[in-house]
């Protein structure tokens, strides 16, 4: 009121705007405001928020195993197929149909979990397949028989 400025309360507003231009795609968030503890704030604040997909398997017999920092697909080949995560990603097991990607390079992220769905694309015909949680598959109709 008196042209005091509260730091804290400045620094975690600051952090919310960097959350939310991260959110909306921004590349890199570049503060002027010169505040101190502003750069740890907003560093805390994406760190805490980061990027995750989800992906599902879906097909017979299809599971995803943990190894370590990496996973072992069993998606209908003769052997596994082990994914490791790029630096700064994380890769979890929730069930052995859903796999979650986080961490806080959204490119990195997205990458691998592409190199993770590739293992085993889904079929237009019966939708078997690695899938983005979000993602809507529509099955093609087979061929009929002619009369």
């Amino acid at each position: 009121a008196d042209g005091d400025i509260d730091n804290d309360a400045a620094c975690e507003m600051l952090a919310r705007v960097a959350v939310s231009h991260a959110r909306a795609g921004a590349d890199g968030v570049a503060p002027s405001a010169m505040m101190d503890g502003q750069i740890a704030a907003i560093r805390a604040a994406l760190d805490d928020e980061g990027f995750k997909k989800t992906l599902v398997l879906n097909g017979v017999s299809y599971k995803a195993v943990q190894q370590g920092k990496g996973v072992s697909l069993f998606v209908g080949y003769s052997h596994p197929i082990d994914i490791m995560p790029l630096d700064g990603v994380t890769i979890t097991v929730k069930s052995p149909t859903e796999i979650d990607v986080t961490g806080i390079d959204k490119e990195a992220v997205g990458q691998t979990a592409a190199n993770i769905k590739a293992v085993r694309i889904p079929d237009p015909y019966h939708l078997y397949g690695i899938r983005y949680s979000d993602e809507v598959l529509i099955k093609k109709e087979g061929k009929s028989a002619s009369k």
